[in-house]
């Protein structure tokens, strides 16, 4: 596409607008140099010779700077000529890009046009395949309402076995519940035989209680006075305080190194008197060393001291460390035995203990008759209690089950 305009003066040639000057430009360079082209050069008004020697030198030098001011005039003009121009170019792409948008705008609205086409013309077929089923349907439509009665009579006859079954399911009520009461009295029995947890089989027993306290009936009285009797029994039964136990033998433990021996007892000599003297003087002690000797010797001759029990031996020291190493060993087995409820381990080791802190140990020490007394006393101490009997309490409760 092209736009027939008038040309414009900007439009012009850069030439055609300077024509003037350019024509006096080029009449000035055509002009004849000095000493050059047709003519003689003329002589100065003055006729001095110093005159035409100044003109000589100063023509050439203007005449350089005539054509620097032409070139930059040329120059600048031209500049303005392509700024012109591009100018021109530009504007004219704007407007084929213009012209291309619009024939782009113009057939994606025509494609858009023909699928609306295609789209009414599948609606339309779809609106007459509506109107077919339509008609069909309203054919079916009374088999429909017969289908529907039908199933509205079937209704009736489920709502009425709905009613029968809930009557049945109320009258069996009391017995579901009587038969969970009775099965949370079987777990309380395991909980006891079993795992010796009282605090689990208390829990199920009042749970049971309550489901019967719920059903109100006459004939779940016995089976309430049983449940009760049964968590008394578990009340009343006191296990082993196992934790207070050990610890007391681990306290027990760390005192056996401190407990004294008959050996270390040091037997003592005889008491002499204090001799009033100057102890200073070497020569009067070993003169009181020599009557303390003389003393000792001649009463060793005369008196024998019998004793009328043997005399118990002397126990090396590297044997004390193992005197007190088997006690703790026999502490710890005990200690074992309350942690597993083994009665019999229980007060034998503890026997044992005992006779060896007795036979091995200064008894005449607190500390070792405190040790002794607190061996006597936990061995008596029961680890294992007999469980109650609950299964046979409960006996009214198992008919439920």
């Amino acid at each position: 596409m092209q736009d027939n305009k008038p040309e414009r003066d900007e439009d012009k040639p850069q030439s055609e607008q300077n024509g003037g000057e350019g024509r006096e430009l080029t009449a000035a360079t055509a002009a004849p140099e000095p000493g050059k082209g047709g003519g003689e050069e003329t002589p100065p008004a003055n006729g001095g010779g110093s005159g035409s020697d100044d003109g000589r030198q100063g023509g050439p030098w203007k005449q350089v700077v005539a054509l620097l001011v032409v070139v930059l005039v040329l120059g600048a003009a031209a500049t303005w000529w392509l700024t012109t121009e591009l100018r021109e170019l530009r504007a004219e792409q704007g407007r084929m890009v213009s012209a291309d948008r619009l024939d782009e705008r113009s057939d994606s609205l025509e494609r858009q046009l023909a699928r609306l086409e295609d789209r009414l013309d599948e609606t339309s077929q779809r609106a007459s395949s509506a109107r077919e089923r339509a008609d069909e349907a309203g054919g079916d439509l009374g088999t429909l309402r017969e289908q529907l009665d039908e199933l509205r009579a079937r209704q009736g006859g489920f709502e009425e076995g709905l009613e029968r079954l809930g009557a049945r399911a109320e009258a069996n009520r009391e017995n579901w519940i009587r038969s969970e009461a009775a099965y949370l009295a079987t777990v309380a029995v395991h909980r006891m035989r079993f795992h010796r947890d009282p605090k689990t089989a208390l829990g199920a027993l009042q749970a049971a209680d309550k489901l019967l306290a719920d059903i109100g009936a006459s004939e779940s009285v016995p089976a309430r006075v049983a449940l009760n009797e049964a968590v008394s029994q578990v009340l009343d039964w006191a296990p082993p305080e196992v934790g207070r136990l050990a610890g007391t033998l681990e306290d027990l433990e760390r005192r056996v190194d401190e407990l004294p021996m008959p050996a270390d007892r040091v037997a003592g000599g005889i008491d002499l008197p204090t001799l009033a003297g100057d102890e200073d003087d070497p020569a009067w002690l070993a003169r009181i060393k020599d009557a303390t000797g003389r003393v000792q010797a001649g009463l060793g001759e005369l008196v024998v001291v019998q004793r009328e029990e043997a005399a118990p031996p002397l126990i090396a020291p590297d044997q004390r460390y193992f005197l007190r190493e088997n006690l703790k060993l026999r502490l710890e087995a005990a200690r074992m035995a309350a942690l597993h409820g083994d009665q019999g381990l229980w007060e034998d080791s503890l026997d044992r203990a005992h006779e060896w802190v007795l036979a091995h140990f200064d008894t005449s020490d607190l500390d070792v008759e405190e040790v002794a007394d607190t061996l006597e006393r936990l061995r008596r101490q029961d680890i294992d209690p007999e469980l109650p009997d609950i299964a046979t309490t409960l006996e009214p409760v198992k008919p439920f089950l």
